[in-house]
């Protein structure tokens, strides 16, 4: 774990004039304190704990100030989770569920201590946690064997305009669905979502870690932001015998082609 003393008061404003709204790259958005990564399917967030004098004139510890941190982001992401999910028009029992199960999983990875005794822990958690359906039901429960397959992965470079989101289907020229959400192992899906998004230019290197070194590379066109185009001849010469990768949410979406 990192630590590192640095100006309070200049990380705040740095942090003021540089968050984006929106979407802050093609696969990263800053909502509030929550940094989506549809990269590394993590949602990042923080907490602040800062020094406070007891009666005998006593300052808290940095040891006690980590654990002020930690739990002040564990109840910031259990309520922003819960709210974002509720603008989604989820139930807002669901939405609580959803809340604690993101603190639940949540982890720290960087500890900043700064020079008026603040301290910052910063956190991460699941995104596939965070954005999971509340009706989604997958007949296959177990991700399938890919050894003995001739390809490690999927790339799938999409053109059109898109966005990363954790639900799509690819269709046919015919409109007809070749691939979705409930065709992926349950166990895929809570790791994995529909697999990971990256933007054009992203290193073969970074590719190579989460699909393997001899992917399937298929091109696609978004016809809005739910649905990708790929055509049924490749789809019924290329694809069909690599379906495990699928199931398996061995995915890499290209976009901003």
């Amino acid at each position: 774990m990192k630590t590192k003393f640095i100006n309070f008061f200049s990380v705040c404003l740095l942090l003021i004039t540089s968050v984006q709204p929106a979407w802050g790259t093609v696969t990263v958005r800053e909502v509030d304190r929550m940094k989506l990564n549809w990269e590394n399917l993590t949602v990042q967030f923080y907490g602040v704990a800062t020094p406070e004098k007891t009666e005998d004139g006593a300052v808290s510890s940095f040891k006690t100030l980590e654990k002020k941190a930690w739990n002040e982001g564990l109840a910031y992401i259990q309520a922003a989770a819960k709210d974002l999910r509720m603008k989604d028009k989820s139930s807002e029992e669901f939405a609580s569920s959803i809340g604690s199960k993101v603190a639940r999983s949540t982890y720290s990875f960087d500890t900043e201590y700064y020079q008026d005794g603040s301290v910052q822990v910063k956190l991460a958690s699941s995104l596939a946690n965070l954005l999971a359906p509340a009706d989604q039901n997958f007949s296959i429960k177990k991700s399938p064997d890919i050894g003995h397959l001739e390809n490690s992965g999927v790339l799938l470079k999409v053109t059109g305009s898109i966005n990363p989101t954790a639900t799509y289907m690819i269709v046919d020229e015919n409109g007809e669905v070749l691939f979705q959400a409930s065709n992926v192992s349950a166990e895929a899906f809570n790791k994995h979502l529909l697999g990971r998004w990256f933007s054009k230019g992203t290193s073969t290197k970074t590719l190579t870690k989460h699909i393997g070194d001899k992917p399937l590379e298929i091109k696609g066109k978004a016809i809005n932001n739910r649905q990708i185009l790929v055509s049924k001849k490749v789809w019924d010469e290329s694809i069909k015998a690599q379906m495990p990768l699928l199931v398996s949410s061995r995915i890499a979406l290209i976009i901003g082609q």
